[in-house]
């Protein structure tokens, strides 16, 4: 099938919206009014039941959600998500593996836990629960995780969404699944696991202004047609990413099955190389936590990406992943 050639098909993108931000990229569009950024490390706790439109909500998502026990510990905010929530974390998206093809497996999140202290267990004696769902193909693909709280009830961050204690299985459906293991804590876990992660992201440099400049000079440089192109595209492909049971949805790599990123992958290809500093222009803001995905399957050198092993540890997050990634992108400017 002939590729559509999106850079005359779509060219009504509002050239007043790329300007707004510094240095010409877009730094205002978290999809929750008030979003708490920049003080994530400032999610309040608290004990309340639903209110009669989360009822609904809830209920839509989750059939088996007895709607008068469960509560509202938290609330809606983009900062972090369900696995997050799992380690302790609420500044940063956490996702093992990232892999581009999106489904995490039962062994991956084994590996990814028993790295930080965190073992199977028991229901008996469990401190996570991780859920999960069989793809027509068979496979076993991670969905959510859940924390034990104030027994017999558990805890979950729900996506984008509130963070609610609920009962064990009140969450099994068509969204979620059901949980398919569970997991320990050792006493000093989540300890040593924040500990480590402080660690990390103080080693880490932000990006400078210098850094900043080159992404803009590289963005400058691109044909107007082509800017506005992918602006469209992009705003549409995240104005999506909490659309409906997206809203619910903690792994980034879903987002692939959006219909705007399928085309900005085209986009891509008839682009070539010259779509990154777009990607990247956009990925270096909080409030794109999913960026990184897109640039992780544009970027064709697996040197100018943070990956999983030596130089990136999963717990330093998404949103710190996506500004590794560029760092090492803008080594490649002049």
């Amino acid at each position: 099938m002939k590729r559509r050639n999106f850079l005359t098909l779509v060219g009504v993108a509002s050239a007043s919206a790329w300007g707004a931000g510094f240095g010409g990229f877009r730094f205002s569009l978290s999809p929750i009014p008030g979003d708490p950024y920049p003080k994530c490390n400032q999610i309040p706790s608290y004990d309340k039941p639903l209110d009669k439109g989360a009822r609904i909500v809830y209920k839509s998502f989750f059939p088996n959600l007895n709607v008068d026990t469960a509560r509202e510990t938290s609330f809606s905010t983009q900062c972090y998500n369900c696995i997050s929530w799992t380690l302790g974390i609420t500044d940063d998206w956490v996702w093992p593996l990232g892999q581009v093809g999106g489904d995490t497996s039962v062994a991956d999140f084994d590996a990814f836990y028993q790295k930080h202290g965190i073992t199977r267990a028991t229901d008996a004696t469990a401190d996570i629960a991780l859920w999960g769902q069989t793809t027509p193909s068979g496979h076993v693909s991670a969905t959510h995780g859940s924390i034990v709280s104030h027994a017999p009830l558990w805890e979950s961050k729900l996506g984008l969404y509130i963070r609610m204690r609920h009962g064990k299985d009140d969450l099994v459906g068509e969204q979620y699944g059901k949980i398919i293991a569970y997991y320990k804590k050792d006493a000093t876990a989540t300890q040593k696991l924040l500990a480590t992660r402080q660690k990390l992201l103080s080693s880490r440099q932000p990006l400078s202004l210098n850094e900043y400049q080159k992404i803009n000079q590289a963005v400058k440089k691109l044909p107007l047609r082509m800017q506005q192109t992918f602006d469209h595209l992009y705003t549409r492909w995240q104005q999506k990413w909490f659309d409906g049971a997206y809203a619910i949805d903690s792994n980034p790599y879903t987002r692939r099955r959006i219909g705007e990123y399928q085309m900005l992958i085209d986009l891509g290809a008839e682009m070539g190389e010259a779509i990154l500093p777009l990607v990247v222009s956009r990925m270096v803001s909080p409030e794109n936590i999913f960026g990184i995905v897109l640039y992780d399957e544009l970027q064709k050198n697996p040197r100018l990406k943070a990956g999983y092993g030596d130089d990136f540890n999963v717990i330093e997050g998404e949103v710190s992943r996506a500004l590794l990634s560029a760092k090492k992108y803008i080594t490649t400017f002049l």
